[in-house]
């Protein structure tokens, strides 16, 4: 028993650490095209890294959104062959289903803490894109206010 907890918390920080590390990843590249926006001859470069980089952010939000699935249907069928379990060969009577719920809850808790950190780092995923698109809205009016800079300096 105490080795079956010892591999679940190790699961856990691994995921831990594989979501922080793509909060990580994702942060520095926004970061980097940010920057990217203050000096108008980098708007080049930046014009050929930000498609790229959304593509990037969209295909693997689309990633993590098939393995929330997977992992979700794992769930309901491990729930439901646990549920069947705890109803008809359980040695233990339990008084109501309230009761085995909570059984099984408690049970595939790993489960529900995989799907929720995946579903965090989704919605982190999302808000990238966001920030991804602002950027791309950001050339034009940078380009603007250079130009508008220019102008008056005539």
């Amino acid at each position: 028993m105490e080795n079956k907890l010892k591999t679940a918390e190790e699961r856990s920080a691994s995921l831990e650490e594989y979501v922080t590390s793509h909060y990580e990843k994702w942060k520095a590249k926004v970061d980097y095209m940010s920057g990217l926006l203050k000096k108008l001859p980098d708007l080049v470069e930046l014009q050929t890294t930000v498609y790229s980089v959304r593509q990037e952010c969209l295909e693997y939000y689309y990633t993590l959104v098939n393995k929330i699935s997977e992992h979700s249907k794992k769930y309901k069928r491990d729930y439901a062959e646990r549920y069947n379990w705890y109803k008809t060969q359980s040695q233990i009577r339990y008084g109501t289903d309230s009761a085995i719920n909570a059984q099984i809850s408690s049970d595939l808790s790993d489960y529900t803490y995989g799907i929720e950190m995946l579903n965090a780092l989704a919605k982190y995923m999302q808000e990238t894109l966001k920030s991804i698109d602002d950027i791309i809205y950001g050339i034009n009016s940078r380009v603007k206010v250079e130009e508008l800079i220019q102008s008056y300096g005539k």
